[in-house]
């Protein structure tokens, strides 16, 4: 399982780095960024969070909460494949985008 509180930051440091205001070389950041959260989920992770809960008499809980998965490591995970792919296409037209910033375009 892939942690939830990395990807939500990664996937923010992405979003904030597309802004025009940050310039074009900051851009190639967030083409990393996207193309690294699609190719994890398009492996089959899971992204959620992990509470573990301890108890006074020594035993422990473990609760996991999940953004995006069902934690049944014995079935694909659809739901990730299919927003993994949406990131590895934000991440292609970003670095388009970036690639004709270099030559003299303004997409």
């Amino acid at each position: 399982m892939f942690d939830g509180g990395l990807f939500i930051v990664l996937l923010g440091v992405g979003i904030l780095f597309l802004i025009p205001k940050f310039g074009l070389p900051l851009r190639l950041i967030s083409v990393f960024v996207f193309f690294a959260l699609g190719t994890v989920l398009i492996a089959g992770q899971d992204v959620g969070f992990t509470t573990t809960t301890s108890v006074v008499g020594g035993s422990s809980s473990t609760e996991s909460f999940y953004l995006i998965g069902d934690g049944d490591s014995n079935t694909f995970n659809d739901n990730g494949t299919w927003v993994g792919w949406i990131f590895m296409a934000i991440g292609a037209l970003t670095s388009f985008s970036f690639l004709a910033g270099y030559i003299g375009g303004r997409y």
